[in-house]
Order: structure tokens, then sequence, then C-alpha cells
């Protein structure tokens, strides 16, 4: 999987404190998450962008599907609620789809299957979204995007 060095997706501390309880609370299942945030388009030569996600609001939601290698919101409601609330009283917009593996932090066949199917969805909301997958035992994260009908491995770096 190649890396897109181009895109790197901040994440506090205090976020991934968070990350780490919603992982823990939901032990031996999945866990799942909404990031939310600012996106920056960063010009640093003529025709040549970085691009920066800077994750501020993180959101634990119980999956409906209580199992090791799924996670599941049925709850459409809930989604549109979260949605617009962050929306509209934060001014903020979803950047990442979090979850945990019991082992390991790349995507599984579901997760690539998934990726594809909300990338070419009339969701917007969910476009160029990253895909965070923190390790469970570890507690260690990677994030990964869909584009151009490929997948690719994002820097994430853990700010203080």
């Amino acid at each position: 999987m190649k890396l897109q060095e181009d895109i790197i997706f901040r994440i506090p501390k205090e976020i991934y404190s968070k990350a780490i309880d919603c992982v823990n609370n939901a032990h031996p299942y999945e866990a799942c998450a909404l990031i939310f945030g600012n996106k920056e388009e960063i010009k640093i030569a003529e025709n040549n962008y970085r691009y920066e996600y800077i994750g501020m609001k993180f959101i634990c939601i119980e999956s409906d599907n209580k199992s090791s290698i799924a996670f599941l919101i049925k709850n459409e409601e809930k989604l549109n609620t979260i949605f617009l609330e962050i929306s509209k009283n934060l001014n903020m917009k979803l950047l990442s789809i979090f979850h945990s593996h019991p082992s390991g932090n790349h995507p599984s066949t579901t997760d690539k299957k998934n990726m594809k199917m909300l990338e070419k969805s009339n969701l917007n909301a969910f476009r160029y979204s990253i895909w965070t997958i923190m390790d469970s035992q570890d507690k260690s994260m990677k994030g990964y995007i869909y584009y151009n009908n490929e997948i690719y491995q994002i820097q994430i770096k853990r700010e203080n």
C-alpha cells in the first residue's frame, strides 16, 4: 500500500487518549467513533499542495454489531444529529471514521469494501474521509484514505 505523503492527519494528545478509552471500553469488540475538525490546503510550490486534517472532536459511538471483526452503526438518526450539531454549533467537518481491530491496524477486506462504497456514494460528508484504525493491543494507529480508486496510507502526527 502506497503512502500518500501530502496528506497529514494531526491528532492532539487529548483525542488520542479518547480513542484509547473508546477502544478499552469496547473490548473485546471493535470500537467505533467519528473524528471531526478542519481541513487545510497548504501550497508548497506551484501546483503542489499538502493537505492537513486537524482533529478537534472525538465522538465514540457504541457499535450496533457486537463483534471483534466488524463494527456497524445502524442508527442513522443518531448520526444525523451528531453531524448537524457538530457542523452547526462547532463549524467542523467529518475527518475520520475511527475503529479498532483486535490486533493490527491495517484495513480488513470489509474495511476496504466500505471505504470504496462510501467514497462512491452520494454522501458528501464521507468523501475523502480518513479511516483511522487502532490496534487494540498496542494502541498504535494508522490512517488510510480511498482516493482515485486506490487505498493509500496517510501520515498520522500525534501532537502534544
